[in-house]
C-alpha cells in the first residue's frame, strides 16, 4: 500500500522531507511500532511515497499414509498384494497411499475403511503412518465321532465359522453430542453419549428426536432419528445411525490394510479374542475353530420278551419323542431276545414307550427295564358237524381296565402288551352268522 504525502508547504532540504514524512505517520493512524520502517522499506521511500511489503511464515506438517514393504495395492507386483484397496481419509478428505498431505499442526482424524484413529502433528514435522496388514488363517478342530444310538436325538458336530469382521476395542471417538432441532448442531444439546453413558440409559424414557450429531468436533445432519431407537442401537454397539466411523472392518484369509490399534474378533461359542495391530506390522492371525455341538450323556432301555412272537405284528411297539424331528423306534417283528437300547439324554424331551395301547414314560436318570407279553390271535377254525373244518378270518379288540385300547385288529396277527389283566373280544362270521368270543387274559 502506498501513502502519498505532499510537502509543498515545507521549504526544507530534500533530506528533511523524509524526516517530515516520518513525523506525519502517527497522524495517519500508525502506531510507533507499526510505523517503523525496515532498512529495505526505508530504501524504497522516495521524495513523495512510502512502500510497505509485509511478510509472514507458516510452519505446517506433512502426513503420509503408506503400506509396509512387500505389500502393494491390488494388481501390484509384490509378495503380499492387498485383496482390496483401503479407503484412506485425512480429516474427511480422501488421500492416496504414499501421497503426502500438508496439514496444520495439531490433532487430525485419519480413517482407514472408515475406522478412525488420531494423529497429532507438530510444526515442521514429516510424519509417515505405515498401516498394518493382516489376514486370518483358520484351522478347524477335528470333529468327534458320536455314539450310535437307537432313538431320540442324533448329535451333530460342526466347526465354528471363521470370523469375517474385526471389532475395534475403542470407538475411535470419545463422545457423540446430540442436537434435537436442526442438523447444523446449533440448537440445544439433548445429550452427550458414549458407550458408558448409553449403558446406563433407559431408552424407553427418551422422548426426543435427534437431527444433528457432533463427533470429534465435526457436525453431521442425520435427518430425523428417534431417541429411543438411537439408544437401543447404541446399546448393541451400532453407532451407524450417528454417521460414526465404523468399528467392524472386514477380516478374511486375504491381506487387508487396517488402522493401527486394538481389535477383537469373536468365534461362535468363545469369548472375544483381543489383538493389537501396530504400525507397519504384517500379520497372519491363526485362529482355531472349535467344535460346536455336544453329544451329552446316554440313557438306556432294556426290553425283555416273555413269550415267543409267532405271528406278524398288528401294531408294533414303539418309542417316540415329544421333540419334533427326533428319531422314533419300532420294535423289530423278528426280535426274540432282549433288546438293549440307548439314546442321548435331552432334558427338553419326553420319551414314551407304547405297546398294545398302553404307555410308559422312560426315565433319563435311571435304568428302564420293560417286560412284554405276547398275544397272538389266529384266524378262527370252524368245525362242521361232519368233522370237516374251514378257516375264517375275523377281528379282535383288546380291553384294559374296561377301556378298549386296541380295536379292529385282524386275526392272524399278534401284539406285544405290558403285564396286566386284559379282555380280548373276538368277532367273526360263520355260516350261522356273526359270532363273538370273549377271553380273559391274566398276563
Amino acid at each position: 500500500m502506498k501513502t502519498r504525502m505532499t510537502l509543498d508547504s515545507l521549504f526544507v532540504a530534500p533530506s528533511l522531507r523524509l524526516l517530515a514524512a516520518l513525523l506525519l505517520l502517527p497522524a495517519l493512524g500508525l502506531g510507533c511500532g507499526e510505523g517503523m520502517l525496515t532498512p529495505e522499506e526505508e530504501a524504497e521511500a522516495t521524495e513523495d511515497s512510502i512502500r510497505i511489503r509485509p511478510t509472514d511464515t507458516e510452519n505446517w506438517a506433512n502426513l503420509t499414509v503408506q503400506l509396509p514393504v512387500g505389500t502393494c495395492l491390488p494388481g501390484g507386483n509384490c509378495s503380499r498384494p492387498l485383496a482390496v484397496s483401503p479407503a484412506i481419509k485425512i480429516d474427511g478428505t480422501a488421500v492416496n497411499v504414499g501421497a503426502a498431505k500438508r496439514l496444520p499442526p495439531g490433532a487430525h482424524q485419519v480413517t482407514v475403511d472408515n475406522v478412525l484413529f488420531a494423529v497429532t502433528l507438530t510444526g515442521g514435522q514429516s510424519r509417515t503412518v505405515t498401516l498394518p496388514v493382516a489376514h486370518s488363517k483358520c484351522q478347524a478342530a477335528s470333529l468327534p465321532n458320536a455314539m450310535q444310538t437307537d432313538f431320540g436325538a442324533t448329535p451333530t458336530f460342526r466347526n465354528a465359522a471363521c470370523p469375517t469382521t474385526l471389532a475395534s476395542e475403542n470407538l475411535g471417538f470419545s463422545d457423540v453430542i446430540l442436537y434435537q432441532d436442526d442438523g447444523a448442531c446449533t440448537s440445544a444439546v439433548r445429550g452427550t453419549w458414549n458407550p458408558a453413558v448409553v449403558a446406563q440409559l433407559d431408552c424407553n424414557s427418551l422422548n426426543y428426536q435427534v437431527w444433528g450429531v457432533r463427533i470429534a468436533g465435526r457436525c453431521t445432519d442425520i435427518g430425523d432419528v428417534a431417541g429411543p431407537d438411537a439408544c437401543r442401537r447404541a446399546k448393541t454397539g451400532d453407532w451407524s445411525w450417528a454417521a460414526a466411523p465404523t468399528t467392524s472392518p472386514a477380516f478374511s484369509a486375504s491381506d487387508r490394510a487396517y488402522a493401527p490399534g486394538a481389535y477383537t474378533y469373536t468365534i461362535e461359542g468363545s469369548a472375544p479374542v483381543s489383538i493389537t495391530l501396530n504400525e507397519g506390522e504384517q500379520r497372519e492371525i491363526e485362529i482355531a475353530l472349535p467344535v460346536i455341538g455336544t453329544a451329552g450323556d446316554l440313557f438306556r432301555a432294556t426290553i425283555n420278551f416273555r413269550e415267543a412272537r409267532e405271528l406278524p405284528d398288528a401294531v408294533p411297539a414303539t418309542i417316540t419323542s415329544s421333540v419334533a424331528g427326533e428319531r422314533a423306534y419300532s420294535l423289530p417283528a423278528t426280535a426274540v431276545a432282549t433288546l438293549n437300547l440307548q439314546a442321548y439324554k435331552n432334558p427338553s424331551a419326553v420319551y414314551t414307550f407304547s405297546a398294545g395301547g398302553r404307555t410308559v414314560t422312560l426315565s433319563q436318570t435311571s435304568s428302564n427295564t420293560i417286560s412284554l407279553n405276547r398275544i397272538d390271535v389266529d384266524d378262527v377254525t370252524v368245525t362242521r358237524e361232519d368233522g370237516t373244518t374251514y378257516v375264517t378270518s375275523g377281528a379282535y379288540e383288546l380291553y384294559f381296565g374296561g377301556n378298549m385300547i386296541v380295536g379292529g385288529t385282524p386275526t392272524g396277527t399278534g401284539i406285544d402288551v405290558l403285564p396286566g389283566d386284559y379282555e380280548l373280544v373276538l368277532k367273526y362270521r360263520t355260516s350261522d352268522g356273526d359270532k363273538t368270543q370273549r377271553h380273559t387274559l391274566h398276563l
